[in-house]
């Protein structure tokens, strides 16, 4: 049997054998079908039907003619594309299925869908929640930071996070404290003293950051400063 090539059109490798013999005999009758085949015949008729349902083959005068490979494979494709953009819609939003199997969760609360304020007792139930939190934000995050600075863990825990969503084309806003601000971390030098670093001028400093800004995709300066240091340019 050739190699099954049409699995990725939803073809099983049986359906191909028929369809690929039917190329080589068009016109021949079902009965030759089998003994070319030489399928079980509850298995071919399966195929030929399916195939038909398809409008992959076509019968008349109990002959079996095939439809041009061109039309197969593209109408095929067309309708693998429909189910796969189907599924991935329905990826697109597990809210429901999670409300559901939340309801069968022994350990839900019986208020703690209304509840205004939901209370997390401990840092792993914390970063749990907030992983769950990002898996579901669509288009925007706000947090507010209790630290005066943020510390190694802290990022490196926050960073799979905030790279995740913002891959995604989510805003993450921050909300932190003054104090935190002053931080070596949270500095920013202006355009003004980086073009005096790399020895430029400020017009041309600012047209190489927004083309940095371009090829990497990103929204604004500091998702491009993420997706540098991901690839490992800073």
């Amino acid at each position: 049997m050739p190699a099954h090539h049409m699995a990725v059109l939803g073809i099983t490798a049986v359906e191909e054998e028929v369809y690929r013999l039917l190329l080589r005999s068009p016109g021949a009758e079902l009965s030759e079908v089998h003994v070319l085949s030489r399928q079980e015949p509850i298995v071919l008729d399966a195929a030929v039907r399916r195939l038909r349902e398809l409008h992959v083959l076509r019968e008349d005068g109990g002959k079996v003619w095939p439809h041009t490979p061109d039309v197969v494979v593209n109408r095929l494709a067309q309708q693998r594309l429909e189910e796969l953009y189907h599924a991935i819609r329905t990826l697109s939003d597990l809210r429901p299925i999670v409300d559901s199997l939340t309801l069968e969760s022994s350990e839900r609360s019986p208020d703690a869908e209304h509840a205004p304020v939901e209370r997390l007792i401990g840092l792993p139930a914390i970063r749990e929640r907030l992983d769950e939190l990002a898996f579901f934000a669509r288009s925007e995050i706000l947090a507010c930071e209790p630290y005066d600075a943020l510390t190694p863990e802290n990022i490196e825990s926050a960073r799979p996070l905030d790279l995740r969503c913002l891959r995604r084309g989510v805003v993450v806003r921050n909300l932190v404290r003054a104090s935190a601000v002053a931080d070596d971390m949270c500095t920013v030098s202006k355009d003004e003293t980086g073009a005096r670093q790399v020895g430029t001028a400020l017009r041309t400093y600012r047209r190489y950051i927004s083309e940095l800004i371009r090829i990497l995709g990103a929204e604004n300066r500091a998702h491009a400063a993420l997706l540098a240091r991901e690839r490992g340019w800073i």
